[in-house]
């Protein structure tokens, strides 16, 4: 190792469940080089790309991405989340490198799919506002009826789907040999960032770089002015990169969350209502039970009796 050029392990989901912590976590890393932006999503060919993506389905512009991996990188990797939801992407990654390491956060399906919801509105891929309706719609929606105008993969509105993770976890286990995946379960990695980092650090088999500060990102947000955030989103892809790093690089000074082009805001999010829980514990259950059963591990808890 140490002349890696192209990735060797992948963070593939699940969606919202502290992956891209984890990504900056890693990509921290002195040993492991992390691919920017986290997302290339080019292994999931079944899933459309967003506007001005980066590479596309296109090889050689994927490649260019870990160009500047050197020798002192043991590691190379990239976590495109939606990658265990794609009905392809695991495939192409063991076609693409049958040594590949594969990590995996799980989380509680009820909160996936709530956290999915908020992302969608976020990203303007999501118009009903309410979940609840949102989880109605599923049946409608999978017909093409009641999309939203700016959804790029009406898949991604299928929120049961997204968050049925025993699913997409036995996919990864068929095609993947087990000493090759690691699994996180979400509330261990928030009760204990650096207990789970170095299990990480272990399983690709780099050293403990000393990390101290465990830092949460993509808290419940949302746009202070979504007017700006559209805007910005119709501007080409390099006024677009050209912000987002001058962005990244105020934000990292001193008080630099005051001067950074920064749209965005917390927000509390309401509790699910308890019917909708039951709903949702009853659609999940035999997922979970399964999920359970494969990482040997009893996530029942997650569920309303």
């Amino acid at each position: 190792m140490g002349d890696v050029t192209v990735p060797n392990f992948f963070i593939v989901g699940a969606p919202k469940s502290g992956t891209t912590a984890l990504s900056v976590f890693l990509s921290e890393h002195p040993q492991i080089f992390f691919s920017d932006p986290k997302e290339p999503e080019y292994f999931a060919k079944d899933l459309k790309k967003p506007q001005n993506w980066l590479c596309g389905n296109d090889f050689d512009e994927y490649q260019k991405l870990f160009e500047s991996a050197n020798e002192k990188h043991l590691v190379v990797g990239e976590g495109s989340v939606m990658y265990m939801f794609s009905k392809t992407a695991i495939r192409e990654i063991y076609n693409f490198n049958p040594e590949a390491k594969l990590i995996i956060i799980v989380r509680n399906p009820l909160d996936l799919a709530y956290s999915f919801h908020e992302h969608l509105r976020f990203d303007f891929e999501e118009d009903q506002g309410d979940f609840a309706k949102a989880w109605a719609l599923q049946e409608k929606r999978k017909k093409g009826l009641n999309l939203p105008k700016n959804i790029r993969n009406p898949s991604y509105l299928q929120y049961g789907e997204v968050a049925m993770l025993g699913n997409q976890v036995e996919k990864v286990f068929n095609i993947f040999p087990s000493n090759q995946i690691k699994i996180i379960v979400y509330d261990d990695f928030i009760k204990s960032n650096r207990k789970e980092y170095l299990k990480v650090l272990k399983f690709l088999g780099v050293q403990d770089d000393n990390r101290k500060e465990f830092n949460r990102y993509n808290e419940r947000l949302n746009h202070k002015w979504r007017g700006l955030s559209v805007f910005r989103r119709k501007l080409p892809k390099g006024m677009q990169n050209f912000i987002r790093v001058l962005n990244e690089n105020l934000t990292k000074l001193p008080y630099g969350e005051r001067f950074g082009f920064t749209n965005r805001t917390k927000i509390n999010r309401k509790p699910l209502p308890q019917s909708l829980k039951r709903e949702m514990s009853d659609f999940f259950r035999d997922d979970v039970k399964k999920l359970s059963k494969i990482i040997k591990r009893d996530l029942n808890y997650w569920l309303c009796d």
